[in-house]
């Protein structure tokens, strides 16, 4: 029975009976209630003003802007060109030329002017406008995520922007030389078919290409028992290396030719260099009724064996093309050839799908295939099926990104491009007109802020807008539309969930930019500090503030303080405990005088009557509760009885470890 009791003592609860000497919380005089400011943030015309959870406008000279979300849907993270066709005509919004900004928010700040290298092509002008155009810009593009930047513009000049070549460009007679960070690429502008004709590169100290770097003059295609080329001088020839820092464009159109015979079937082929490599858009357009059995393209040719290791989308493992004559890559979205030795690397991703409208068949098979031989390593795409039936109104067409980096680094680099840009899609948002940042500053008469204020804005008409409530520094942002507005702020005097005063002021705004409005309300501050006759805090007593009528009411904290907000004025100040009326500092009340001058006021009230007859108080406190008292300056008598669960109490002469195991301390 002794062990069962024992167990029983470490898991019960305890009634703890305190003789205390402490005063009693007095009750609140109860004042007469005003009308309290709804304190939520609503909007009641959102037509009217813009989201306010929308990211802040970058420059207010600026008055439009265009949200372009660029989604990475690959496992890697890459930095990668994207392209972003815009036409201002269908959005609403008049371009001035030369007025553009792309811009990125980090969630705290905006990229230092003038923001990010753009470039534009593909633009048609409606006067000094810009009706439609394609932006170019480098997007950093983090796995599985969507990476969001801003295309600024105005419908006047905001000054032109330059930024510095990534690339350059040079001419001699016939010859084009274009320079990236790792090669040289070469162009006739009369022969080879207007296709890079040889190329250099930087690890590999000379030209790694066979002549012509172009395998086989592709474009290519057997029909009819004869190939038809795109070598030789193109039919017309145009580059343009002017209009921006990120790529050089050079563009031919050639026909097909087999010997003497020149078909009405051409290929239109575009190159955009860019520091790191260049994509190459080629579209075949067929002007005759033919029957194809093997069309070749996307092809390049490199000195021999220079680069051994080939990589592939769905490869686990490179494969050494050593010895290898040829070697069916097979229909993947990329695939690269390097030496990790010396750093030669070459790699061609699709970044869009082959496309293929002919009479028939319904669908082409295609694949990449690399052939080795003492005349070179070439690279090339073809097609797997034959019999391919075109005629006057058919065409085919392929964009592909070719990719030069280190090889020493192994294919990764050129991985995480090929994946990012392959697995990248791009969205343009609807065109958001410029809005204004209206900060709200609340503050009393002593410049203290308000916290916790209802801000109101109105439109002139008095059309309500929207309400927020200030923080804790007495602050409020509003996203605003440039225009007249009435900003109204009103603070509750609260004390213990009763509001006693509720005092307002409006204000009118004018928005022609980002503007800081500082309101100040009529009110100063009194500091009341109750004491006991010993001098220390008095806490949980009322003091009350009087005029003419009941003004505020409140509760001293645990410190014996309460902070009043009045108008400026002659008050008096009560204090009460229990409800009753207690002498402060000798008599029943203090008169106290409040202006600007001798604001904010602190006062000490020394309550000289108080309730001093002792009390009984039982707390429960279940296993390991802590006492803690606060409410009186005085000792206290504790008596402690200890029970068991079933009601009865412990006897503490039967153990003397239950004084160790229920200490209070």
């Amino acid at each position: 029975m002794e062990k069962k009791k024992t167990a029983i003592v470490t898991i019960i609860t305890a009634i703890l009976i305190l003789t205390i000497t402490t005063p009693l919380i007095a009750q609140n005089p109860t004042p007469a209630m005003l009308a309290t400011p709804q304190q939520t943030t609503t909007t009641s015309k959102q037509a009217t003003i813009p989201p306010q959870d929308a990211t802040p406008w970058w420059s207010t000279t600026f008055k439009y802007r265009v949200q372009v979300n660029v989604t990475n849907n690959a496992e890697v993270s890459a930095t990668i060109p994207v392209d972003v066709y815009i036409n201002f005509t269908e959005l609403g919004a008049a371009c001035y030329k030369d007025s553009l900004r792309v811009q990125f928010w980090n969630g705290t700040g905006w990229l230092p002017e003038p923001g990010l290298p753009y470039q534009l092509w593909n633009t048609t002008l409606s006067g000094n406008n810009i009706a439609a155009t394609t932006i170019t810009f480098y997007a950093n593009v983090t796995a599985h995520s969507t990476t969001t930047y801003y295309i600024y513009f105005s419908d006047s000049s905001v000054g032109q922007v330059s930024f510095t070549p990534q690339v350059s460009f040079n001419q001699q007679g016939n010859t084009i030389t274009v320079t990236g960070t790792n090669y040289k690429a070469y162009i006739y502008n009369n022969n080879y078919g207007g296709k890079i004709f040889e190329c250099y590169n930087t690890f590999y100290e000379g030209n790694w290409s066979m002549l012509p770097f172009s395998y086989n003059n592709n474009p290519r295609f057997s029909s009819g028992g004869r190939t038809y080329s795109t070598g030789g001088q193109p039919s017309s020839f145009s580059y343009n290396y002017t209009s921006g820092p990120l790529f050089v464009m050079v563009s031919s159109s050639v026909p097909f030719r087999s010997g003497s015979t020149t078909l009405n079937t051409y290929a239109n082929i575009t190159y955009r260099f860019f520091e790191w490599g260049w994509i190459c858009e080629t579209t075949t357009f067929f002007g005759e009724t033919l029957t194809i059995s093997s069309y070749i393209s996307c092809g390049y040719s490199f000195d021999p064996g220079i680069m051994p290791k080939l990589k592939a989308s769905g490869y686990s493992e490179y494969v050494d093309l050593t010895g290898l004559r040829q070697y069916r890559v097979g229909p993947v979205k990329w695939f690269c050839v390097l030496n990790d030795n010396y750093g030669m690397a070459a790699g061609i991703v699709d970044i869009k799908t082959p496309e293929f409208n002919v009479v028939s068949p319904s669908s082409i098979e295609w694949v990449f295939m690399v052939a080795n031989g003492s005349s070179g390593e070439n690279l090339y795409r073809r097609t797997l099926t034959t019999g391919i039936q075109v005629n006057s109104s058919s065409r085919i067409g392929e964009c592909y990104a070719f990719y030069v980096w280190n090889g020493t680094q192994g294919s990764g680099p050129f991985e995480a491009f090929a994946e990012a840009i392959k697995g990248c899609s791009v969205s343009v948002g609807s065109a958001e007109e410029r809005f204004y940042t209206l900060r709200v500053h609340a503050e009393d008469l002593n410049s203290w802020p308000l916290s916790g204020a209802l801000i109101t804005v109105n439109a002139t008409d008095g059309t309500h807008l929207i309400d927020k409530v200030s923080d804790q520094d007495g602050n409020a942002r509003f996203y605003l539309y440039e225009g007249s507005y009435k900003v109204t702020v009103a603070w509750n005097e609260t004390h213990d969930g009763t509001t006693y005063q509720t005092y307002r002021k409006t204000v009118d705004a004018s928005l022609t930019g980002d503007t800081e409005l500082t309101v100040e309300l009529d009110i100063v501050n009194l500091i009341c500090h109750v004491i006991y006759p010993s001098g220390s805090n008095f806490p949980y007593i009322n003091v009350t503030v009087t005029g003419s009528e009941l003004i505020t009411s409140g509760i001293t904290d645990a410190t014996g303080q309460v902070h009043f907000r009045l108008p400026a004025g002659t008050y008096s100040l009560s204090l009460y405990e229990s409800g009753e009326l207690r002498e402060v500092n000798g008599s029943n009340s203090v008169t106290v005088e409040l202006n600007n001058a001798n604001t904010p006021l602190s006062v000490v009230l020394n309550c000289t009557t108080y309730i001093t007859p002792p009390t009984v108080t039982n707390i429960l406190v279940v296993n390991g509760t802590l006492l803690t008292f606060t409410w009186t300056p005085y000792e206290l008598r504790l008596k402690v009885q200890w029970k068991y669960e079933n009601g009865t109490y412990v006897d503490r002469n039967e153990n003397s470890t239950y004084y160790l195991q229920y200490r209070v301390a």
